[in-house]
């Protein structure tokens, strides 16, 4: 008699994500893996998301594919992933569960399988992420990121925690923090198989996702500050760099009065760390150069007015703030 396979839980945050989620959705449902239980958890949507999700439930539940939608002011007043995420796993079946957005995919169709094949008796498996590329900028931008992916944990691992609500970015690596303490959770246990995932198409995608680094990084930091002192370094310096470089543009012009000179030494170290960074990412084109001088600027800028206004805004560690 063939042995009963365990319950796959997959957790989605989702918030007017029309245009990503019902590829997402088909995808998680040419996996040869079953049973799987899928838990979207809406954030208060007000484009197609809702109809596109419940015509796939109509359509593709069965008794070994389900999808569950809930939505989050259902449960409160928080509009956020880490709520989103907590509210899924308070009402999972799956002895296994994994936490994910609807930007990525599957690429192939035995991945979950083979995460399961893999995980053996161990409580977690990690399965990187292969870029999808559909525009230029997503192209530059994939190639200037660090390999990441997302932990398939057991249940019994995570059942007595939860993501921090107050969080916005970073709230899966504060949680990671708290389960595991401070080691390179991504890839330690790697996985055979991959998930497709998609970076920023467009400037006001970018725009969006910088704004909302820079309004939620302070949360951030002080909540991994206990637990990760390396991780508080690298946040922090990464938070100096964008306002250094946001502001560069007009210490430039001020130097450009006061000391012709010294603005002249301004652009030198400006060019130079550029170039390290060209280096560093293997490229060998100005046009790639050029981008990279554009994209430090653009991120800093925005990254730099998000954090300001998480000063003085309200719930700044909504999605939709």
């Amino acid at each position: 008699m063939q042995k009963k396979k365990d319950l796959v839980s997959c957790i989605v945050p989702v918030l007017n994500e029309e245009e990503t989620i019902l590829n997402f959705i088909l995808s998680l449902h040419r996996q040869d893996y079953r049973p799987v239980e899928l838990i979207i958890v809406d954030g208060g949507s007000t484009d197609d998301t809702i109809n596109i999700i419940n015509t796939a439930r109509d359509d593709l539940n069965d008794e070994s594919f389900s999808i569950n939608l809930f939505k989050e002011r259902d449960f409160g007043t928080i509009a956020i992933p880490a709520n989103a995420r907590n509210i899924g796993l308070d009402n999972t079946a799956g002895e296994f569960i994994f936490f994910i957005d609807s930007d990525t995919c599957f690429i192939n169709s035995s991945t979950i399988s083979t995460a399961i094949n893999e995980i053996g008796e161990r409580d977690f498996i990690s399965i990187y992420f292969k870029p999808i590329i559909d525009t230029k900028l997503e192209e530059y931008i994939s190639k200037t990121m660090k390999m990441d992916g997302i932990i398939l944990y057991r249940k019994k691992l995570i059942k007595n925690i939860r993501f921090n609500p107050t969080l916005g970015f970073g709230e899966d690596r504060e949680f990671n923090f708290r389960l595991f303490g401070d080691i390179r959770f991504y890839g330690h246990i790697p996985c055979s198989g991959t998930i497709g995932r998609h970076y920023p198409h467009t400037k006001t995608e970018l725009k969006k996702q910088n704004e909302w680094y820079g309004r939620t990084i302070i949360r951030y930091l002080k909540a991994v500050y206990p637990m990760s002192k390396k991780e508080f370094v690298s946040q922090i310096s990464y938070v100096f760099y964008n306002f250094l470089i946001a502001l560069f543009p007009f210490f430039i012009i001020i130097t450009l009065v006061i000391s012709p000179g010294f603005a002249i030494i301004l652009l030198i170290l400006f060019t130079a760390q550029i170039l390290v960074r060209f280096l560093k990412y293997k490229w060998n084109n100005f046009d790639q150069y050029v981008f990279l001088v554009w994209y430090s600027l653009f991120n800093a800028f925005f990254f730099t007015k998000g954090m300001i206004s998480g000063f003085y805004k309200k719930n700044n560690a909504g999605r939709n703030s």
